[in-house]
């Protein structure tokens, strides 16, 4: 029999060490190692007992087997108590702990009173000592305990296993085992021999119990299996689930995001409860491809439902699903994707908006490139002829007549021109194109452009040129001369009596590069100081009483304001109504040439002269071919060569002029763009083909002159560009740039 003793406390504090080995702090578990505890320490004194040698030591021994037999019973009670969620007020949990403790003192006077045992004597019964007595008074209360305590506990385990839903089965199911075999196993022990102490070996079998309901209390406990703190505040909701999809527990938030969970029982599964039937699809697609995270909506609220897996070591135990209720970010995330569709519908109807304008500006372009064609083409015709009869005509009358019709022709021609700026401004074709230039022949061939309307209206023109500026520089000096022309213009036309000065100047020079200043001073009728603003509107005039005759389309200052943003600067006015205006700007441009540009009237005669030698110039034995389907184009372009003395041969289509560039060689050709059959684009790439007149420079003569026609034509092989109507300056510049040299005179 020592040896049974000796097992059942080897045991018992095997089960102490394997609770303490896994022991994680938590108010329940402390009722588990207490209990495993007195497990040891009664069976020790069961152990004791059995090798003692004298009735004091049996007495000692038994004392202490007592410890467990007094207080067991309450924790046991208070276990069962915490596993089925109810609670005991304070002062009846310590009631029963006084009550235990009373009982355990009757225990203590043990061998000095009759109280608790009335006799005491040794007894063997096979090996081991055996401690014989008889019952006292006391020994009733004990019994109070032990019978109380069971009925209270089976009550409690059988009714939370019918009614209670949010109780473990199983953990309840081994609970009630456990008293059954507890019972079972005390009553067999009295009927077999009362000398056999079967309580050691319940104490075992009990141990063996607890640390099954400790190991499923640690790993599917709610609190225990996630961060507590969030658990308690109710941040987060979260549910718990075995592998069989059976429900372990929730929270109170979990509850009120899945009111349906309050139907669960513990350890059955979720299957049946139709709201939680999201969850198991939501486990079935976690455990298939790793997907932790879902959303979920409830009450017009969003949740981001994250999975994890419960692991016991290496294995896979269970689920645990975190509830974060995520409505803010969802909403932000609804209302942003709300706006980007809205921003998505925006674009679309913008780009919409955008190919219809585009449309519209295309529509507009080709229209104005329509217009500009038909027009240029007789404006050409007008200019041409009206050319020839100031050139022949020897009748100043004649002569006077002609000079009007020039100047009418070169109005319309002027209405054309900022038309079609305009519209190349619009479209965002407008380029700025560099090249060195010498500012005194800019200057002398404004001057030649404006003295003569000056001179009409009777208006003192002077310009005052800084002697020691730069004399050359890079840049557009088109555009340069075309904004300061629009300027001067706008002042002679504006001013019936006084004078109009133009001032150039040259603010600083630093590393190659020269700051200039141009200003255009007159004494016209001024502006209003809330007009200015409005001045670089398109097509608005102001006063039109007073400026009622005269002649423009507005688009004037407008275009001067888009030449110079494109060339980094901007116009500055300062007017006063009644006696005058001033206009300003300054613009960067790169030093070629720092010599300083001297007296600007020397520099003019000497430009005049040097202009007027350049237009007399002649080339009988120049090979020039003519190539346009309009027979007034042709004369009017003879009729322009006819004072240098060329005679050029003619064509009136594409076809005549391959058949002609067949057997003849020229030095210059002329090609009309718009014919039919074959355009001269068609033309020019059939002759490179059959490398006619390879090294003959090909000149584009048309009507066309749409923001980007000269880069077209260049692109396409044609050497340069001439627009209609055809300047006799422009003419002759071409001229004197192909011709080859020995054949100018």
């Amino acid at each position: 029999m020592v040896n049974y003793y000796l097992i059942t406390a080897v045991l018992a504090v095997i089960n102490l060490f394997v609770l303490i080995f896994i022991f994680e702090p938590k108010k329940t578990n402390y009722y588990f190692m207490i209990l495993l505890l007195l497990f040891a320490l009664t069976n020790g004194a069961y152990l004791a007992i059995a090798v003692s040698t004298s009735l004091e030591e049996a007495v000692l021994a038994n004392k202490i087997s007592y410890l467990g037999g007094c207080f067991m019973p309450p924790i046991v009670l208070f276990l069962i108590i915490a596993i089925c969620n109810y609670t005991i007020k304070p002062w009846l949990r310590c009631g029963l702990y006084i009550y235990s403790a009373i009982v355990y003192f009757s225990v203590l006077t043990i061998g000095y009173s009759n109280i608790y045992y009335d006799s005491i004597y040794l007894d063997k019964f096979m090996d081991a000592t055996v401690l014989g007595h008889t019952y006292g008074p006391a020994h009733k209360m004990f019994y109070v305990i032990l019978y109380g305590y069971l009925i209270i506990q089976i009550a409690l385990l059988v009714y939370s296993l019918v009614k209670r839903r949010v109780v473990s089965k199983y953990s309840l199911g081994a609970m009630l085992l456990m008293e059954v075999v507890t019972i079972s196993l005390f009553i067999a022990g009295r009927m077999i021999n009362p000398n056999i102490e079967i309580m050691p070996l319940v104490y075992v079998t009990d141990g063996w119990f607890f640390l099954y309901m400790y190991r499923r209390g640690m790993v599917y406990n709610v609190e225990d299996n996630i961060a507590g703190s969030f658990a308690k505040q109710g941040t987060y909701g979260y549910i718990m689930l075995d592998t069989k999809l059976n429900y372990l527990g929730c929270n109170q938030t979990a509850v009120s995001i899945f009111p349906g969970i309050s139907e669960c029982v513990v350890d059955h599964t979720i299957t049946k409860v139709p709201e939680m039937e999201v969850i198991s699809t939501w486990i079935g697609e976690y455990s298939q491809n790793a997907k932790k995270v879902f959303n979920y909506e409830n009450k017009e609220r969003h949740f981001e439902c994250r999975i994890e897996s419960i692991m016991y070591g290496r294995k896979v135990c269970g689920y645990m699903v975190e509830l974060r209720d995520d409505t803010d970010r969802w909403q932000k995330i609804n209302l942003i994707s709300k706006h980007n569709a809205e921003l998505q519908e925006l674009t679309v109807q913008l780009e919409k908006a955008k190919e219809e304008a585009e449309r519209a500006n295309k529509a507009k372009s080709d229209f104005l490139a329509r217009v500009s064609h038909e027009i240029r083409t007789p404006v050409n015709a007008i200019l041409g002829m009206n050319e020839m009869i100031l050139r022949e005509s020897d009748d100043d009358e004649i002569c006077n007549y002609a000079d009007d019709v020039k100047n009418a022709a070169l109005s319309l021609l002027s209405i054309i021109n900022e038309l079609l700026d305009s519209s190349k401004i619009e479209s965002g074709m407008m380029e700025i194109i560099e090249e060195n230039y010498h500012l005194g022949s800019v200057l002398n061939d404004l001057y030649t452009m404006v003295s003569i309307r000056a001179k009409e209206k009777e208006l003192s023109l002077s310009f005052e040129v800084d002697e020691k500026m730069p004399r050359a520089y890079c840049g557009d000096a088109k555009r340069i001369k075309q904004v300061v022309l629009n300027i001067l213009t706008n002042a002679i036309k504006y001013t019936t009596q006084g004078s109009v000065l133009l001032k150039v100047s040259c603010n600083k020079v630093e590393q190659e590069e020269a700051v200039l200043t141009f200003s255009v001073k007159d004494t016209g009728i001024g502006i209003r100081n809330e007009n200015i603003e409005k001045i670089y509107d398109a097509f608005q005039r102001f006063d039109l009483e007073k400026n009622k005759n005269v002649e423009g389309t507005g688009l004037g200052m407008n275009i001067v304001q888009q030449f110079l943003k494109l060339m980094g600067s901007e116009l500055k006015i300062v007017s006063e109504y009644g006696k005058g205006s001033e206009f300003s700007f300054e613009i960067r441009q790169k030093v070629i040439d720092a010599t300083p540009i001297g007296d600007f009237k020397d520099k003019k005669s000497y430009l005049a002269k040097e202009s007027v030698q350049k237009k007399g110039f002649t080339a009988p034995d120049a090979k020039i071919l003519v190539v346009d389907d309009n027979k007034m184009n042709i004369k009017v372009l003879k009729g322009l060569l006819k004072q240098n003395k060329v005679q050029p041969d003619e064509a009136m289509s594409g076809k005549e002029c391959l058949a002609l560039t067949e057997h003849n060689t020229y030095d210059l050709i002329f090609l009309d763009h718009m014919m039919p059959e074959m355009d001269g684009i068609e033309t020019l790439h059939v002759m490179k083909e059959k490398k006619l007149c390879e090294n003959t420079p090909v000149i584009m003569l048309t009507a066309n002159a749409i923001a980007g026609d000269r880069e077209r034509y260049l692109a396409e092989g044609f050497n340069d560009f001439i627009s209609k109507p055809v300047m006799p300056q422009v003419l002759n510049e071409v001229l004197l740039k192909y011709l080859p040299e020995e054949k100018i005179l």
